[in-house]
Order: C-alpha cells, then sequence, then structure tokens
C-alpha cells in the first residue's frame, strides 16, 4: 500500500540515532533519581501497539525527546520471528518461551514477571496488572501453562473497550481509546500497592489494519492523518499523564521504572498484504515461527527512572529478550527462564552481579569493509570464548539471501566474507542488507550496502 510522501517521508532504517544523541548529551549529566535499592524498585511497560519504525522516526520526537532528557533511548532492538501481539507481550513481560507464533494459540509456555514476582515475593493479584484493548491479550496473557506459576499467579486484567463506529461491522469493540486504557491503568495504581503494571495502548494497532482504511473510505491520505493522530495522543498520555503520575504519586515517585516500547512493527509496503498487517506466523513444517520483515522485525525502546543512565542512547543490538532482563536486573527478582540479557550500556551501575549481557555474550561485530562495497565485504567478529556460529545475509525486507555455517570458532577476533552473491551463486541484486551473525542463541548484525 503506497503513503502519501508528503504526509510520510520514509527516513533511512535507525536514521533518529543522530538526532538522538544530539537531544541525550544535552542531559547525560544530570543525575535525575535517588537511588532505589532493586527490591524495592516498580516496574510500569507501556506498549504502544504496532507502530512501525519508519512512522515512529517521522513522528516520535516529542517521546524521543523525553526519553533523552529523562532516560535512556535504545533504537536497535529487533523480534525477529515473532510480529504479532500476545508472543511479543510474552516475550517483553519477561516469558522465556512464549510457546506462540500468533496469536490466540495458548498461554505462554514459561511464567511472565508478574507471576515471577508473585510466587518469589508473595504479592497479591491487585499487585501486579495490566490493561488493555486486546481481548485476546487478556485471554492468552493473564497467566502462562507453566505448571509451578499459571492461573495462581495471574495478574489483575482491565480490559478496555467501547462501541466501535459502525464502519468497523455491527456488533464491533473498539480496542480502546487508549485514553481509557491509560486512566484504568492509573487508577489501579491509585488505589493499589502496584509492583509491576503493563500498558498495552492497542488504539494504534487497531486502526492501522484495513478496517481503518475501510472507514477512510480508502482515502490514504485520511488514513495516515488519523494513524499520526492516535500516535500523537498515545505519546501525549506517556509524557503528560503516566509519566507526572509516576513523579507525583508517594508510593512510585523515585522508585518506579517505566519502559516505553512497542511489540511489533508491521509488513514493509511490498511485503504480503503491506502496512495494513504484520507477523509472519509459522514455519511451512510448523517446526518455529518465521522470520520477521524488517518492518515487523525493527523496534526501540525506552527506559526512565532509576538505574538508568540519562542521556543515554544505545549504540548496541538488542532483543525484546533484552528488554525484560534489564527490567528483571533492575527489579532485583529471579527469573530461571529468562533468554535476555541487561542492556548494561544504560545501566547506571554495572556492578552488581550483570555476569552476562549482550556485548559480553555471543558475537560482537567490529568494523570490516569496504561498506558500501562491490566485489566483496569482510566483516570481523569477536567472540568471549570458543563458539559456534552461523551468518546469514538478509535483504531488507527479512528474506534470507545466503546462509553459511562457519562451524566452532576459537575466542576472539574471526573474519567472514560476502562476495554479494545468494545461496545459488548468483550475483545479488545492488541494495541494503544485512549480516546476521548467530551465536548460542545470540543474534548480531551488520548494515552493508552492495553496490552495482
Amino acid at each position: 500500500m503506497s503513503r502519501p510522501g508528503a504526509r510520510m517521508p520514509f527516513p533511512p532504517a535507525r536514521s533518529s540515532i543522530a538526532a538522538a544523541l544530539l537531544a541525550c548529551g544535552l542531559f547525560a549529566s544530570l543525575g535525575l533519581f535517588a537511588s532505589a535499592r532493586a527490591g524495592d524498585l516498580r516496574a510500569v511497560v507501556v506498549t504502544i501497539d504496532g507502530i512501525r519504525e519508519s512512522e515512529f522516526h517521522a513522528w516520535g520526537e516529542r517521546l524521543t525527546d523525553w526519553a533523552c532528557s529523562y532516560g535512556a533511548y535504545v533504537p536497535n532492538v529487533v523480534n525477529e520471528t515473532r510480529g504479532i501481539t500476545d508472543p511479543n507481550h510474552a516475550i517483553l513481560w519477561g516469558s522465556g518461551d512464549p510457546g506462540q507464533c500468533l496469536n490466540l494459540e495458548g498461554h505462554p509456555a514459561d511464567p511472565m514477571h508478574f507471576e515471577l514476582l508473585r510466587k518469589e515475593r508473595g504479592l497479591s493479584e491487585c499487585e501486579v496488572a495490566f490493561a488493555t484493548g486486546k481481548e485476546h491479550l487478556v485471554a492468552t496473557n493473564a497467566f502462562s501453562a507453566h505448571p509451578e506459576y499459571g492461573r495462581l499467579y495471574r495478574a489483575r486484567t482491565h480490559l478496555m473497550r467501547t462501541p466501535a463506529p459502525p464502519c468497523m461491522g455491527v456488533g464491533v469493540l473498539y480496542e480502546g481509546p487508549d485514553s481509557l486504557i491509560v486512566h484504568a491503568a492509573l487508577n489501579h495504581m491509585q488505589n493499589h500497592n502496584v509492583v509491576w503494571m503493563g500498558v498495552n495502548l492497542s488504539e494504534y494497532d487497531c486502526l492501522a489494519h484495513a478496517v481503518g482504511l475501510t472507514c477512510c473510505e480508502n482515502d490514504t491520505a485520511c488514513y495516515w492523518a488519523r494513524l499520526e493522530e492516535v500516535y500523537r495522543a498515545a505519546e501525549g498520555l506517556v509524557v503528560d499523564e503516566i509519566w507526572p503520575f509516576l513523579e507525583s504519586h508517594p508510593l512510585y515517585a523515585g522508585r518506579t521504572l517505566l519502559v516505553v516500547a512497542t511489540d511489533h512493527g508491521r509488513h514493509l509496503d511490498d511485503v504480503r498484504t503491506g502496512f495494513v498487517d504484520h507477523g509472519h506466523g509459522w514455519l511451512p513444517d510448523h517446526s518455529g515461527c518465521e522470520w520477521n520483515c524488517a518492518g515487523c522485525r525493527d523496534i526501540w525502546a525506552m527506559f526512565v527512572g532509576p538505574g538508568i543512565r540519562a542521556g543515554t542512547v544505545a549504540f548496541g543490538a538488542y532483543t525484546l529478550e533484552d528488554i525484560a532482563a534489564t527490567v528483571r536486573h533492575l527489579m532485583g527478582f529471579q527469573n530461571p527462564f529468562e533468554r535476555g540479557f541487561p542492556i548494561t550500556e544504560i545501566l547506571e551501575d554495572i556492578s552488581t552481579g550483570v555476569e552476562n549481557s549482550r556485548k559480553a555474550e555471543g558475537a560482537r561485530l567490529d568494523a570490516g569493509g569496504p561498506n558500501p562495497f562491490r566485489g566483496a565485504t569482510r566483516v570481523s567478529f569477536t567472540l568471549r570464548a570458543s563458539l559456534p556460529v552461523e551468518a546469514r545475509i538478509h535483504d531488507l525486507a527479512g528474506r534470507e539471501v545466503f546462509r553459511a555455517d562457519l562451524g566452532r570458532r576459537p575466542g576472539g577476533t574471526s573474519e567472514f566474507v560476502w562476495d554479494g552473491r545468494d545461496a545459488r551463486g548468483e550475483r545479488a541484486a545492488p541494495g541494503v542488507y544485512f549480516c546476521v551473525f548467530r551465536s548460542e542463541g545470540r543474534t548480531e548484525r551488520k548494515k552493508v550496502v552492495l553496490l552495482r
């Protein structure tokens, strides 16, 4: 689906990093939060559901400036194999294995943070909660299927929906509005001693599907204007309502970590049905989830609160699992199911037992070259120890072009050379590609440009 260029500039991937660095540099020396002990820290995890990175770059300046003023911006986050609300929220909320590729495929296999907190600290259901406009998120993610956790340690849920306009269909309920979702979450926090709260702002994703275009009578200018309006309202709810509440309330002021992210993006315009949908589902043999296209895969996150180094832009490449691990680390509870690593470059104090970090694990990519290139390009990677390594080349749409099993490489620096050819040995088309290195379940990537 095409977009009106005047309304929707499509900046290069990760193009907001330089601007964010400038903004964050102005605030890097501010010490805005008193130190909070890990066991006292609370967390509020907000997701603006389903906004693609390119649209966030076009509209997200206010939210980025806010994060850089008070905390850290992590622009390079990926969800490699799931681009769907239920499994991505399960991962973001701490489940090591969501056991799902699509929505409504059962409860997550491993427990989420609120279950772990309830069991470890003896918390009541009212002390962990989430608010959303999505009925399927409540049905699936209120508790896991793990036999030692599950329903007994569920979260309190608030499902906020209203009658939809007639263009959405007879008897359909609208997912939101987001203002209602936020007010439900803050009202719950006002009335209960909340340790963990999830806030799924559902309205953008609701309207970004094909029904939003239908309600605009297929007028794309109307469609994009409405999505921008909904995004900016969601951004305002974070900056003007959630954050001031946390700053001023005696239970939460100075002792609450606020995380803002998206759970997934949306298809690139030329992938499947384009922007109006997202997620790639199961592999044909049902052995796992398909790899996402870049539109669904590339997301972002922001952290504000105690333990976060204010004025930081993270340079590393991270995952949804790493966001969850960072929250868990700062809150100071145990998660034996965890698959991510704390994002140490945004933390004020990394001397508190962070034995493994995204930088220390797997393959760290170093400078290579030439890039851009015509014949071949070299990518250097450094391993902390002897590890098996696999290299893949993806195009901008996320399609695999080439794969190489590099075997077990010794600790230290090694090289991978790509000659610009695909799996059939044919010259790949000129354009942007990603060299993706996987080692011990961890992934790092480097963008390269193949010239004619």
